[in-house]
């Protein structure tokens, strides 16, 4: 027998060269693991971070409602 669980994923903030992924596992009302990690937004021509760029920042924005 396999147990289902759900997964959520969120975008609690955005930084200037980096944004936070959180998740939550549930199975059912249980939340069973929490994580996060944080993405940065890197430039291999400049080898460092970069600005996330406009377009990322709209559609992650419009999506989470930061």
């Amino acid at each position: 027998m396999t147990d289902s669980v759900t997964v959520g994923v969120r975008v609690p903030r955005l930084g200037e060269k980096s944004f936070l992924f959180e998740y939550e596992v549930r199975n059912d009302d249980t939340v069973a693991a929490t994580g996060e990690t944080t993405v940065v937004t890197y430039g291999r021509d400049e080898q460092a971070p970069v600005p996330i760029p406009d377009s990322w920042r709209e559609s992650i924005g419009q999506f989470e409602g930061l």
